[in-house]
């Protein structure tokens, strides 16, 4: 095998051919994985924060492992400067992150990896965020890491509360607890008895919609409803989203959703359609004069029911523990962070 470290942006579009096609025969296959997820996020965030670090694992030829990596320098505790291997798209842009093998191959590849990675002065940690709590890296690096004598932490990080869709919206709508499944059904039905309600959905195929319009009204949306939604939407970030919405929709598995109240955009959710799961990575809210229609329940209602209707298995909140989502049914599932000092 041969392992190799990349150091600048053209990989990408050299590993472009190749990229998705190992993320769908591994483990790790998450939209955040993709090529057109890590391009963006490298593009628009990367060079802000770090230096890349990307290493390739190919057996003959042929491309077998990928560890989406960037070096970023943070103070330690005691002040001094620590050199951190962090995978792109770390940490509050992307929720679900990992290393990338051929599945049942794993074990050598993340293997061929850290012994690479022992032969480098670069870093000091290697830091990982945002892995889901089944990653084979939870499972495999404790053992490799141990065979360096490096110190391995591994913690819940955050909760991603998940809906498990049953085969039909009204199985759903039973399956929640009896004052839950009352207000939804109540909240439904007056949006029903409402004039004007719509919605409606730009997704992979839809080529007719104006998709820097609808990334600025989701993103006009999102500010709306939170004052930490508005803080965060800085420049850098603004601009990534418009640059993700442009590459998901490019990439077939976009699915982004407003409800209109007549013609006026009421609420919005940007939800990714990837392997059979629908996961919702942000929302907004119009916080003046819809209270009372409940804009936000009712969209991820008819969300949640054009999943169904679709076959999906999962509808996923992905991070954070907001209230809504549990009422809507959700059951926690975590994500980890994973870290080895060499130090130790």
């Amino acid at each position: 095998m041969e392992t190799t470290v990349h150091t600048t942006p053209d990989i990408f579009e050299q590993l472009q051919p190749e990229w998705n096609a190992l993320l769908h025969t591994s483990t790790a296959d998450t939209p955040f994985l993709t090529y057109e997820w890590q391009k963006t996020w490298s593009d628009c965030l990367c060079s802000c924060e770090g230096e890349l670090h990307l290493m390739t694992v190919r057996d003959s030829g042929a491309l077998i492992g990928l560890a989406p990596l960037f070096v970023i320098s943070q103070p330690d505790k005691d002040g001094s400067p620590q050199h951190l291997l962090r995978l792109i798209g770390s940490v509050d842009a992307s929720d679900y992150l990992d290393l990338i093998a051929v599945r049942g191959r794993e074990r050598e590849v993340f293997g061929a990896m850290l012994d690479a990675l022992a032969q480098s002065t670069d870093w000091d940690a290697i830091d990982l965020w945002n892995v889901p709590e089944a990653s084979m890296s939870r499972a495999l690096l404790p053992e490799l890491a141990a065979q360096h004598g490096w110190k391995l932490l591994d913690e819940k990080q955050v909760v991603c509360p998940i809906i498990q869709l049953p085969t039909t919206f009204d199985d759903y709508v039973q399956s929640l607890d009896k004052k839950e499944r009352h207000e939804l059904r109540r909240k439904l039905r007056r949006g029903e008895a409402t004039e004007g309600v719509t919605w409606y959905a730009i997704t992979g195929n839809d080529q007719t919609r104006n998709l820097d319009v609808e990334a600025e009204a989701f993103i006009t949306l999102m500010m709306k409803s939170r004052s930490d939604k508005s803080d965060f939407m800085t420049d850098e970030m603004r601009r990534f989203f418009h640059q993700m919405i442009h590459a998901t929709h490019a990439g077939g598995f976009l699915h982004l959703a407003f409800l209109e109240v007549d013609g006026v955009k009421a609420a919005t959710y940007l939800s990714f359609d990837y392997n059979q799961k629908r996961l919702v990575f942000n929302s907004g809210l119009e916080t003046e004069g819809f209270q009372s229609l409940s804009a936000g329940i009712l969209l991820v209602a008819r969300i949640i029911d054009e999943a169904i209707q679709l076959g999906y298995s999962e509808f996923d909140f992905l991070r954070g523990d907001e209230k809504y989502k549990y009422q809507l049914g959700a059951k926690d599932t975590w994500i980890y962070h994973v870290r080895m000092d060499r130090s130790a």
